[in-house]
């Protein structure tokens, strides 16, 4: 009786344990995650900024009353950086809320361009509206029943610079089914023209 006993004392502590190191594991969990939220206003406001000309993130630093450190490929820019900021995109930052500094690397914007031209490119014109106007120039060209299958069966999506999508995907009408390339022209206010198609019927 005495052995049965202590067992079940035994178990009894040993299940109490466990929920406790469950509860603690659990509240620093949870403290973790809010201390995560609290990064928020500053960084998200700067995520926004990336890619775009540096004056925004500028002005966003100011705004919070951070100081900024400005870096041009490496090279610390800070001093001159109001005279060349009207040429530049901020491409990366980093935030330090203890010290309210902020480091900000940024790229001429031809250098940007050449770099990023795809980044530029989903900005203007995002890669699945860019599918939705192919989708619908070719049911105006081919019929209602014809079937751009970008969603199962893509085959590529690249650019051609910061202004114009090339697509290929295979398509499908009946039982027919064909392979699809497409260029897509942005036109800088969220829209896009296809301006070539090429279809043909698969092997």
């Amino acid at each position: 009786m005495k052995k049965l006993l202590s067992s079940t004392l035994a178990v009894a502590l040993a299940l109490s344990l466990a929920i406790g190191l469950t509860s603690l594991s659990g509240s620093k969990v949870e403290a973790k995650a809010k201390k995560h939220k609290k990064l928020t206003k500053i960084e998200k406001e700067l995520k926004k900024a990336k890619g775009e000309p540096l004056q925004q993130t500028i002005d966003i630093v100011t705004k919070y009353n951070y100081k900024a450190k400005y870096y041009n490929q490496g090279e610390d820019a800070t001093d001159y950086i109001d005279a060349i900021a009207d040429d530049m995109i901020t491409v990366k930052t980093k935030v330090n809320k203890k010290k309210k500094t902020v480091r900000v690397d940024v790229l001429d914007k031809e250098t940007y361009a050449s770099k990023h031209a795809k980044d530029i490119l989903k900005k203007k014109l995002p890669e699945e509206k860019a599918w939705g106007i192919v989708q619908e120039a070719m049911k105006d060209k081919y019929g209602k029943k014809f079937r751009v299958r970008f969603l199962t069966a893509k085959i590529s999506a690249d650019n051609e610079g910061d202004s114009v999508w090339f697509l290929k995907a295979k398509c499908k009408k009946g039982k027919t089914k064909y392979i699809g390339e497409f260029k897509v022209q942005a036109d800088g206010n969220g829209g896009g023209t296809l301006i070539e198609d090429n279809v043909y019927e698969e092997d």
